[in-house]
């Protein structure tokens, strides 16, 4: 089988060699699944490292002391739909941004944030963005800068979005010094961002 191109497509290579087309068929198969197990290793370790980093000095007999006395129904599971309902937001905000560019379904604009947020919850310095930007590019065929460009859009909306919601619980609550100095800080930045 060809490409359009006329080379040889290397899935369909691929393909042929996991149905067994070689007489390792079954050697194939096994390392092809095997592809992503160093990458996913490599992610687990990392992850196990930081999740280390970020509990070592938590008291872990006040964590379990505050469980003790936590009411978790109906604030887990209402948390929980409302984390998954925000991220079929943001993929509808993806498809609305892209709309120009491509038809892009609101799952698959989903899957495209969902990912980004795990990526990120691995690697270190937000380098999902640069993974969620890539894959944006090759769900919908637009230019690597082009979802780069996207990606940055959709952080600075999150951003400004973020600081209205800090501006209005220093006003409409007592917080903290610190707080309404971050959130002064904050405006600055996004307006000076936005101009």
């Amino acid at each position: 089988v060809f490409a359009r191109d006329g080379a040889e497509d290397p899935r369909d290579e691929r393909a042929a060699l996991i149905g067994g087309g070689h007489h390792d068929g079954a050697a194939t198969e096994a390392r092809v699944k095997n592809e992503g197990a160093p990458e996913a290793f490599a992610g687990a370790g990392v992850s196990a490292v930081f999740l280390w980093v970020a509990v070592r000095h938590i008291d872990l007999g006040s964590v379990r002391d505050t469980w003790r006395t936590a009411k978790p129904l109906p604030w887990i599971p209402l948390a929980m739909l409302a984390y998954v309902i925000g991220h079929f937001v943001r993929g509808a905000r993806l498809r609305y941004l892209v709309r120009g560019e491509a038809g892009l379904p609101v799952t698959t604009a989903t899957n495209v944030v969902v990912v980004g947020y795990a990526s990120n919850n691995v690697l270190p310095a937000r380098l999902g963005e640069l993974v969620r930007a890539g894959m944006l590019a090759e769900r919908t065929g637009i230019p690597l800068t082009q979802a780069l460009t996207v990606t940055f859009i959709e952080r600075l909306v999150d951003g400004v979005a973020i600081l209205f919601l800090l501006i209005g619980a220093t006003w409409a609550t007592h917080t903290a010094g610190w707080i309404a100095d971050l959130a002064r800080v904050g405006a600055l930045v996004f307006g000076l961002a936005l101009c």
